[in-house]
Formats: C-alpha cells, sequence, structure tokens
C-alpha cells in the first residue's frame, strides 16, 4: 500500500471502515482535509500518493507510468473535440469536481480531497490493472426513470453488490464520455444525460475496495435518462442481473451492505437536489 496511507496522519484522514466482512468498500467519511497538506509532505518528504518513495524516484509523478497504446498527447472526446494534453485532462477533471454543489459534510471533505489530489500533480487514471495507480477515477452512471422514480442497478459480478452502470476512467478520458461508454459496454444502449441533472456529476465519493489489491476510487456520480421500458442487453462478465429500484421504498435499501457504501447518501442527494418533483414532459 502507497506511503501516504499507511502513515498516521491518514488514519486520521479516514473513518472507520464499515461493519461486516461481506461488503467491498469503505467509505472515506471522515476524511480531514486539512491535513492533506503540506503537513504530510514535510513529514514524509516523499509522493503522498504511491508507494515509489520520494518524488522523482520513480514515482507517480514521473514519467515511468504509461499507457501502451495510448498517445499521452490526445484524446478523442464526444463532440468531435480531442483534449491535448494530460494537463487539459487534469482541467476537466477538476473543473467537474468543482461543479458539485456538496449535500453533507462527507460530501464536502470527500471533494476538498479530491481537488488536493488533482491539484498535487498525481496520476488521476487507471493505467493497470487492477490498483495502479492506487487512487484513481472512477464514473458511475446512474440511470433514473423520472416517470416512475426508479433507478437501475446492477448485480455486479465483482464487487459482489448492486452498483450502477460505471467503471474507470480511461487514461486521459473525459468522465463524462466513461459513463456513455460503461453504459453502451455493460447495457448495449446509447444514453443521454438527464435533461435536468444534465452532464455535469450531481454527487462525489471516495471509497477504498476491500479483498486482493485494495485501492481507492474517487467516483463521479452521473445522472442519465432511464426508462424501465427500455430493452438493455446485460453483460454477463459484469452483471448477474439488472432491476429497477424505486427510489422512494426506503425498505429495499435497509441492507447496506449490499449496496455502495455511499449509496444511500446519493439518493438522499438525488432526491434533494435532482429536481425528482419536477413535472415529467
Amino acid at each position: 500500500m502507497y506511503a501516504f496511507l499507511r502513515s498516521r496522519i491518514i488514519l486520521e484522514l479516514v473513518a472507520p471502515t464499515i461493519a461486516g466482512g461481506t461488503d467491498k468498500f469503505a467509505c472515506a467519511g471522515g476524511i480531514r482535509p486539512e491535513l492533506v497538506g503540506e503537513r504530510a509532505v514535510k513529514t514524509f518528504g516523499r509522493c503522498r500518493f504511491c508507494s515509489a518513495g520520494r518524488v522523482g524516484g520513480g514515482c507517480c509523478y514521473g514519467s515511468s507510468i504509461t499507457r501502451p497504446g495510448l498517445a499521452s498527447s490526445s484524446v478523442f472526446r464526444p463532440g468531435g473535440t480531442f483534449v491535448t494534453s494530460t494537463d487539459s485532462a487534469r482541467r476537466i477533471v477538476r473543473d467537474l469536481a468543482a461543479s458539485i454543489t456538496t449535500g453533507d459534510e462527507v460530501e464536502q471533505a470527500a471533494r476538498a480531497f479530491a481537488l488536493e489530489w488533482i491539484d498535487s500533480g498525481a496520476p488521476l487514471f487507471r493505467v493497470r490493472k487492477p490498483d495502479l495507480p492506487p487512487i484513481h477515477l472512477c464514473s458511475y452512471a446512474v440511470l433514473f426513470d423520472r416517470r416512475r422514480r426508479s433507478v437501475l442497478l446492477a448485480d455486479h459480478v465483482n464487487a459482489q453488490a448492486w452498483l450502477p452502470p460505471g467503471g474507470h476512467v480511461d487514461d486521459l478520458e473525459d468522465p463524462r464520455a466513461t459513463v456513455l461508454r460503461e453504459v453502451r459496454e455493460e447495457l448495449g444502449i446509447d444514453a443521454e444525460f438527464d435533461p435536468l441533472c444534465g452532464g455535469e456529476p450531481i454527487f462525489l465519493s471516495v471509497t477504498r475496495t476491500r479483498g486482493a489489491s485494495s485501492h481507492w476510487d474517487v467516483t463521479f456520480w452521473f445522472v442519465l435518462a432511464g426508462d424501465e421500458d427500455t430493452l438493455l442487453q446485460r453483460d454477463p462478465a459484469e452483471a448477474h442481473e439488472l432491476r429497477w429500484w424505486p427510489i422512494e421504498q426506503a425498505v429495499l435499501f435497509e441492507h447496506a451492505e449490499q449496496f455502495d457504501p455511499c449509496w444511500s447518501r446519493f439518493l438522499d442527494k438525488l432526491r434533494t437536489h435532482g429536481h425528482v418533483d419536477e413535472p415529467v414532459r
């Protein structure tokens, strides 16, 4: 595990893990971003986002981590435009994180941590499965049927939990392109962003995966337009089952260990910031 997560300071940053041994995530609800700055750098004098040791010694700031087959100078974006540099990709990610109106203190702390991580110059995108670098970006696509007030979840094969479709953001990929790509791959449809939530994420989470190769996911949650009548093509390698869940039936979500640990907080955010009471046209 990378050095700064082994430190006493990081033990102060992260809340206790969720009780129970079957869940795959721990939600970093106890982040104290005021401690994630110069204090940590001065204490350890090393890269705080990987285990390579001191900055410049082959750590994640250097050029040793690359994604074979993808030029670092450009990436295609929806609409036919290109991100032309790593700096441009980082700017896009930062703008998305900064755009989020936080719904509670936990999300406020997560956003502060994410912005500090983005601004640190550490790598943002996973370049090697399953955990390099040990903190990287993900995007969730929450399909929301406004007329029926229901959301789509997948019984995820690897996570053994009900999760929204989504996945890791590819190297230099716009996270908005990630959710559209993942929906196409996992559900076999070309989805659109929800007309009221738009193409910006409405929620941000920082979670640690459990088990072998544990790592940290910084995840943007996007809301996409959904319809229970849409014919979906489930990818059996990704999900055992696809199911629509009514967001108002809280009893369905009582077994928190069956969902992403931030799921109930996301639903609260969707209800308060997702314009769910707006008339459906």
